[in-house]
């Protein structure tokens, strides 16, 4: 299933009793990483994020240490 807003994943979220395991195609970008995160600190999501693991941790720096804060990302496929 393809979630275009958050509003959305909570949604679906709330009927689960752990947070939803998710791929995140394009992970490298900036606002993706932001809404992952977000949605991981409201434990919604479990990401696994898809990308180029170099481009994703650079970005990943510019992450809000409040939003990035306990966050584990499970696995993270190199595809550069």
């Amino acid at each position: 299933m393809i979630y275009r807003y958050l509003a959305d994943l909570e949604r679906e979220a709330a009927k689960a009793e752990k947070p939803m395991r998710v791929a995140v195609a394009g992970a490298a970008d900036e606002s993706v990483l932001e809404a992952v995160f977000e949605a991981a600190n409201r434990n919604i999501v479990s990401p696994i994020l898809i990308g180029n693991k170099d481009e994703i941790a650079r970005k990943s720096e510019n992450i809000p240490a409040d939003a990035a804060a306990a966050i584990e990302i499970a696995v993270v496929h190199d595809l550069g």
